[in-house]
């Protein structure tokens, strides 16, 4: 019996994985912004731009200030649409 392998590396193994991935992302993409919300967004309200007035204003909303991981827009220019001073 030849040990020498991983046991992740084995056909059954890479095939697990990958259903595991698949079911990962099909939930990441059903349950939105559940897996990585952070808590409760900053409610200190300043100025209004754009309409909103604190980020907790804008509630479950992600993307008004992050963009998805395939996109070519970072988090900083999603911030100077409403950040315009900075």
């Amino acid at each position: 019996m030849d040990n020498s392998r991983l046991g992740c590396l084995t056909r059954s193994g890479l095939y697990i994985s990958f259903l595991a991935a698949i079911a990962f992302f099909i939930v990441m993409i059903v349950q939105g912004n559940v897996l990585y919300s952070p808590g409760a967004l900053n409610s200190q309200q300043g100025k209004s731009l754009g309409g909103v007035v604190s980020h907790a204003a804008i509630g479950g909303h992600c993307e008004a200030c992050h963009a998805p991981f395939w996109s070519s827009t970072g988090m900083a220019s999603l911030c100077i649409n409403c950040h315009t001073e900075i």
